[in-house]
């Protein structure tokens, strides 16, 4: 087996048909996203990883309880780890805030996207991506939530 540059791997085809139930792949590289999700019980565990360099840049954790207003709405505590000096850590609070609420466990996400001199508008694209691969993640929850 060679061993490559661990960037390399990604800069290959990004469409590839090895894709497995628990991975989604959304875009086109340079703006491509990359998630992959695991059940680890009743929690969730999701890597957000996209761009030319994937690598964890942040983490969040987001605990799962009752809303202290309203016990039948949900709610959850979320806390962020930024390694310096990425800026993942807004995307990462943001989407194991929505999960932990919407799937009502508790979420670990990673996350770590990057393009050399983005523009604003790239940015722009490669967070439009990650939703729209969040929303699919989401959808194929909701479809195996009770088994």
């Amino acid at each position: 087996m060679k061993l490559v540059d661990n960037n390399e791997i990604y800069n290959k085809d990004f469409n590839t048909k090895d894709v497995g139930k628990n991975i989604v792949r959304f875009g086109e590289y340079p703006f491509s996203i990359e998630i992959t999700y695991q059940r680890i019980g009743f929690d969730l565990l999701v890597t957000i990883a996209g761009g030319t360099k994937h690598h964890i840049g942040a983490v969040a954790i987001a605990e799962y309880h009752p809303s202290m207003s309203d016990s039948t709405k949900p709610s959850a505590s979320t806390s962020v780890v930024v390694i310096t000096p990425h800026k993942e850590g807004e995307i990462v609070y943001e989407v194991a805030n929505q999960l932990a609420r919407e799937f009502r466990t508790n979420v670990i996400i990673t996350g770590g996207i990057h393009v050399d001199n983005a523009s604003s508008e790239d940015i722009q694209l490669l967070v439009d991506n990650m939703y729209k691969a969040i929303e699919i993640v989401k959808s194929r929850l909701h479809c195996t939530k009770n088994t």
